[in-house]
């Protein structure tokens, strides 16, 4: 016997589950299975017809003649809410089992979708600024860069979250933030004691880049879901280049003097003890920002430990920082992948948060800069700066590709089960 004999309610049903994941940022694969599973669990033997757009969730039922079609509008997302995207996937690996009605579905994607955060706030900004700082010593900062990327960060995440509450645009509010947290990191590393000023102004930005909607779009993409892959593209891109315009502004404003040259790591083991343990917890720092159960947080760990340990040994033996980035990445997919059948974290999340601290904020901000004075000096910018410019452009931007396309490449190879639910 079905469950429901109403075709509006099962739609209605697998709309509010569609839009949780959404949401969520769950794959688009992922979101058309979950719908599909709980369709033919209500009793459905018709078709269900799922389709993900930049901002809303279609679903239509088909069987025989009668159709039933549902659409909602939710907000795009540039985070992750791992704890709903558990309790999702526990719900329904459990369906035959506890068998629920359809009020009891209901009732459970409503409580998912008003659950509370499972941090309160000031862990949110305390995991904010430990994460800026992170990103400053994975990029060789100095110890009062730490403090100052710490603290500039917390600024950042603070004032765009006030913001965003009081219901200014998203990127409006990225923007203000940015300028703010900027302004303090250049008045606060004018100071000649700070020796890594380039490294304390760029660090609090960094904890903003998009990065799991960059491999959520380019899954999209290549299992030809080409609207949502390239509405997933486009805003993280719209983000980057907020940052870039936030930076451009405050540097145009201060025209701060910053260090010269490349900045030389600590000896080596230091400096494998070093990035290990910053990237390490960043990554979970990222995944508290990100809503995980605390319970996960050593997962995380695990795998941002694998990802910067075996690209630090890579580069000592040797060979050049992308590829250590590239394979780095991909063993901590494998991990990730690895984990996710065990304990059922999206293991597309858990693979981006271990990979998103490895993004090369000195070298693109080295980049940046040379190409801001390729601007204003045209012509009397010398050999030496443009080859240099040049080398640290073409560095970050293959960097960036490998911290991109390594999980996809790993995921789409190995994560090949029939269902993802």
């Amino acid at each position: 016997m079905p469950l429901t004999s109403d075709p509006d309610v099962r739609t209605e049903l697998c709309l509010k589950l569609g839009g949780l994941l959404f949401s969520g940022s769950a794959s688009t694969q992922r979101t058309m299975d979950s719908v599909t599973r709980l369709y033919h669990y209500l009793g459905g033997t018709g078709k269900i017809t799922v389709l993900v757009s930049y901002d809303a969730v279609i679903v239509s039922e088909t069987n025989g003649d009668p159709r039933s079609n549902r659409i909602s509008r939710f907000p795009s997302t540039f985070t992750a809410n791992i704890k709903a995207l558990m309790e999702i996937s526990s719900f329904l690996r459990g369906l035959d089992r506890n068998n629920p009605t359809p009020d009891e579905v209901r009732q459970f994607l409503e409580n998912t979708g008003s659950g509370k955060p499972v941090y309160r706030l000031y862990w949110q900004f305390l995991a904010a600024g430990t994460l800026g700082a992170c990103y400053c010593a994975i990029n060789s900062g100095d110890m009062l860069s730490l403090g100052i990327s710490f603290l500039c960060t917390i600024v950042i995440f603070g004032l765009r979250k006030w913001l965003l509450g009081a219901g200014l645009n998203f990127y409006a509010a990225t923007l203000l933030a940015l300028i703010t947290g900027i302004s303090l990191a250049v008045l606060f590393s004018s100071s000649a004691a700070v020796a890594t000023k380039s490294v304390a102004i760029v660090s609090p930005t960094l904890f903003l880049i998009p990065a799991v909607p960059l491999v959520l779009g380019g899954m999209d993409l290549l299992r030809e879901h080409n609207g949502i892959g390239l509405a997933r593209w486009a805003t993280p891109l719209m983000m980057l280049l907020t940052i870039f315009l936030g930076l451009a502004v405050v540097m145009g404003i201060f025209s701060p003097g910053l260090e010269r040259g490349t900045i030389a790591p600590a000896d080596w083991p230091g400096f494998l003890a070093i990035v290990t343990v910053a990237c390490a917890t960043g990554s979970a720092m990222l995944a508290i920002l990100f809503n995980s159960p605390p319970k996960y947080l050593p997962l995380f760990f695990l795998c941002g430990a694998t990802t910067w340990g075996l690209r630090a040994l890579i580069m000592h033996l040797g060979y050049s920082p992308e590829a250590g980035t590239f394979l780095g990445a991909v063993a901590a997919t494998v991990i990730a992948i690895l984990l996710s059948w065990r304990t059922h974290v999206d293991c597309v999340i858990l693979a981006m948060l271990s990979v998103i601290p490895m993004v090369p904020g000195y070298i693109t901000m080295r980049g940046a800069r040379g190409i801001a004075s390729m601007a204003n000096l045209g012509g009397e910018l010398s050999l030496a700066d443009l080859s240099e410019t040049s080398h640290f452009v073409l560095r970050a931007l293959l960097i960036f590709t490998a911290i991109i396309l390594a999980p996809i490449f790993t995921l789409l190879l190995l994560d090949r089960r029939s269902k993802r639910i």
